[in-house]
């Protein structure tokens, strides 16, 4: 409903008596004077009345054209607020666009919530997102209002288009946009806010068959990428007749597809990153069930060959030379090695899988566990011949854990100890308890490590490199298992080398609570 401005409803309520009571005025005058026939002020009175109405009427039509004036500025001032109003809502959706589609997790759902964004909040019959895919650029997203002329069954898509021309657009940081088709530019747009298309002759025919099967009426098309690089262009079509793009619609949609573009870019990144981290999580799987299957493949013949090594070793076919023993005793050093190979590997595999836990735990004398340990590795130590020189106190270091893994990181320090420590030098080992802990340190004076590679020295399969360039053997695998066994067990490992004068390995486990009473594990 049209409003009345104050100053045309004072002009409705006053003019009209104004003139009332200046016609009145004439009345009364003439009343006095007209019986006065014969007198001569009639003239002079004639004259009075004559003002009087030309008085009114100039102060009629004053006040007539001061309302028709306010009354413009009135509306001007409306035309105004309604246009600062439709800015601030395409403002407002814009926004609220651009944070739905950073919002979003995947791709798919950045493609999805703009064009449902751009859709509803500028008034389109169709939204379509195109996306380059070499020398095109095929519609691979869309979306369509519920009254579109031609139902709620989809419409086509349009054809894909050669990506230079988007790429022109692109370069230029301009829009495509056409109203009516018959009217190539609106009144009420800004040549400079856009690019204009002045001949539809520029547009394929079978572009314009399209746009004729979804009774278009005005299209605008914005590239959108990142930086230099172009990935798309989104597209918007109305269908009812005398729509048209205004400036504040085509700057709140460039808006929307300035931001997409990095939003799509960001998303893909992450799928691309998710997509690398699944292959590497599939190859693990595959490098893990590896690892089980060879391991526990070598075992059983490397069983059977350690068997036999020892049948033969015992003399159990008769006398050997002491050429024999030699060879019987280097082949048995070996298949031992082999036999700690395989054994790192299944730890490794079993680390991996999440199988290696410490639920079997117990009280165990770590002091104990040092002696047979070193029973075990000396008689490799003897063959350097490498010394072992181990001490700790007369009464128990008591930890609480799992016998045999922590022999098992024992064993890994105490043999890569005696094979970098080259012939005529020694290894020591001691468990003491100090401050509530257990503390076992394994030193020896051999080749030592590159302070450049210490960081280094707890990664699987790492090898130092002047190992690498004795040819000491190794897989790499003993410091890993040894960190992991002693994490199992609340504990920590330090390491301090001196490349040419030796290591240092300690580590550090929370002494048992005093009042667990059972016989320690050995």
């Amino acid at each position: 409903m049209r409003t009345v401005s104050p100053v045309r409803r004072l002009h409705l309520a006053f003019g009209l008596p104004i003139a009332l009571v200046g016609l009145t005025g004439v009345g009364i005058l003439l009343g006095a004077v007209v019986p006065d026939r014969g007198g001569s002020r009639l003239p002079l009175v004639v004259a009075g009345v004559v003002a009087i109405v030309v008085s009114v009427a100039v102060s009629v039509a004053v006040m007539v054209r001061t309302a028709r004036e306010v009354d413009e500025v009135v509306d001007r001032a409306e035309t105004l607020r309604l246009a600062c109003d439709e800015r601030d809502r395409l403002d407002t959706v814009a926004r609220s666009v651009g944070a739905t589609i950073r919002n979003c997790a995947d791709s798919a759902a950045v493609l999805d919530r703009a064009v449902e964004g751009l859709g509803s909040g500028l008034d389109a019959s169709y939204v379509m997102i195109r996306l380059i895919e070499g020398d095109v650029a095929p519609v691979v997203r869309r979306w369509q209002a519920e009254d579109t002329p031609v139902g709620p069954a989809p419409g086509p898509d349009l054809p894909p288009v050669a990506s230079q021309k988007l790429q022109e657009l692109y370069d230029a940081g301009v829009s495509w946009y056409v109203d009516d088709f018959g009217e190539l530019l609106a009144d009420s747009v800004d040549p400079s806010d856009a690019q204009v298309a002045t001949d539809l002759r520029d547009l394929p025919s079978r572009h314009l068959t399209a746009l004729g099967e979804l009774h278009a009426v005005a299209v605008l098309a914005t590239p959108f990428g990142v930086g230099d690089t172009l990935l798309g262009s989104v597209t918007l079509i109305r269908s009812r007749t005398g729509q048209v793009w205004r400036s504040d619609e085509i700057r709140a949609a460039e808006s929307v597809a300035a931001g997409l573009g990095p939003v799509l870019q960001l998303a893909r990144l992450r799928e691309a990153e998710e997509r690398v981290t699944e292959e590497l999580r599939s190859l693990d799987r595959v490098k893990e069930e590896f690892l089980s299957t060879v391991s526990h493949e070598l075992r059983t013949p490397l069983s059977s060959i350690s068997g036999y090594l020892e049948l033969l070793m015992d003399e159990g076919e008769g006398r050997l030379s002491q050429r024999q023993v030699n060879m019987l005793e280097a082949m048995d050093r070996n298949a031992t090695r082999l036999q700690s190979l395989i054994g790192d590997l299944l730890t490794l595999s079993q680390i991996e899988s999440g199988a290696f836990t410490t639920t079997a735990r117990c009280p165990v004398d770590l002091a104990r566990l040092l002696d047979a340990t070193i029973t075990v590795i000396r008689p490799a130590a003897d063959s350097v011949p490498v010394a072992l020189e181990a001490t700790h106190p007369p009464d128990p270091v008591v930890v609480d854990g799992d016998a045999r893994q922590l022999q098992r990181a024992l064993m890994n320090l105490l043999s890569n100890a005696v094979k970098f420590t080259p012939a005529g030098g020694a290894v020591g080992i001691d468990v003491t308890a100090e401050n509530g802990q257990a503390v076992v340190n394994v030193s020896d004076n051999g080749i030592g490590i590159p302070p450049e590679e210490q960081k280094s020295l707890f990664t699987r399969f790492f090898r130092a490199s002047n190992a690498t360039e004795l040819e000491i053997p190794g897989a790499g695998l003993g410091l890993s298992i040894v960190r992991t066994i002693v994490s199992n067990h609340s504990g920590d490992v330090r390491i301090r080398s001196q490349e040419g004068k030796g290591t240092s390995v300690t580590l550090r486990l929370p002494l048992l609570e005093p009042n667990r009473t059972r016989e320690p594990s050995r």
